[in-house]
C-alpha cells in the first residue's frame, strides 16, 4: 500500500500489497492472475493496474484486519532479494513502457545504478563495522 495513505478512511488507490487484497475468482481468472514473470515483487503491482486498465477501481477498506509479518519471505537474503526485487521493477517498466529502444536503454541504465548503489552501499556498511 503507498505510505502516504491516510489508512483511516477508505479510498480509491493504485494498488495494494497482494499479502493484503482480496480480489473475486472471476476477475482473477479474467486477467491471468499474477504475471508469473515478476517473482516475489511486482506481480501485486502489476495485477491491480490490469484490473484498472479492465475498468475496475482498486479500493482500500480501512476496517478490514490483517496481520502480516513484513520482510518473512526476504528477510534470509537482503541482497539477493533486493536485486530480485531491482530486476521485477525493470521488467514491470518494460512490460509497461512505450517498446522504444530509448526506454529500454534508459530502464537497463537504471537497473545497473541500482544495482551500483545496493553493492556501495553494503561496501560502506561493511567498513563502518
Amino acid at each position: 500500500m503507498l505510505y502516504d495513505l491516510d489508512y483511516s478512511k477508505n479510498q480509491i488507490v493504485d494498488w495494494l500489497r497482494g499479502a493484503v487484497f482480496i480480489t473475486p475468482r472471476w476477475l482473477f481468472d479474467e486477467l491471468g492472475g499474477f504475471d508469473e514473470r515478476f517473482f516475489l515483487f511486482l506481480e501485486d503491482t502489476d495485477y491491480c493496474r490490469r484490473v484498472w486498465l479492465r475498468g475496475l477501481k482498486v479500493c482500500y477498506v480501512a476496517d478490514a484486519v490483517f496481520y502480516h509479518r513484513l520482510g518473512g519471505s526476504t528477510r534470509k537474503k537482503p541482497i539477493k532479494n533486493r536485486m530480485i526485487h531491482n530486476y521485477s521493477m525493470y521488467k514491470y517498466f518494460l512490460k509497461w513502457s512505450d517498446g522504444s529502444m530509448s526506454t529500454e536503454f534508459l530502464l537497463g541504465e537504471a537497473l545497473l545504478l541500482r544495482i551500483m548503489m545496493l553493492i556501495l552501499g553494503k561496501i560502506v556498511e561493511s567498513i563502518r563495522e
